[in-house]
């Protein structure tokens, strides 16, 4: 008893039963299919192979936009440091020389440097390359 759109078909054969189910026709170890079947098995397959296509192609071109994106975005930060940093060198350059010129300032108000060749201070100088010594009195 087969259900609605099955046909089930037994040949006395000993060697060779066959059977139609649904559309397609199975005999012993030879499989056969009719038209619709292999239609539908060549449009499943096109699916797939251009599912694969498209699936590749966003993966290859995701990839390089986010390693233009990580690159432009690294380039933009070391051009916004370099210029903090020198935006804070010259604010530092400003601030020293008025310090420098204050400083200057003062010591003219004070009198200025003068050097005590009466008073010489005794000191020990060491070569920082070679490591020698040598003693001296700097007035």
């Amino acid at each position: 008893m087969a259900r609605p759109g099955y046909v089930l078909e037994l040949r006395s054969h000993r060697a060779c039963q066959s059977a139609i189910v649904g559309k397609s026709v199975i005999q012993g170890e030879n499989m056969k299919l009719n038209f619709n079947a292999k239609l539908m098995a060549s449009v499943i397959a096109s699916t797939l192979l251009l599912l694969t296509v498209a699936v590749g192609t966003s993966y290859v071109i995701s990839v390089r936009a986010l390693d233009y994106l990580g690159r432009s975005t690294i380039q933009n930060k070391i051009a916004t440091l370099v210029d903090t940093l020198k935006m804070q060198n010259d604010i530092t350059l400003e601030k020293l020389e008025s310090d420098l010129g204050l400083m200057d300032k003062e010591v003219e108000v004070r009198g200025g440097f003068r050097l005590d060749a009466d008073a010489p201070v005794p000191t020990t100088m060491i070569n920082q390359i070679s490591k020698e010594t040598d003693s001296a009195a700097i007035p």
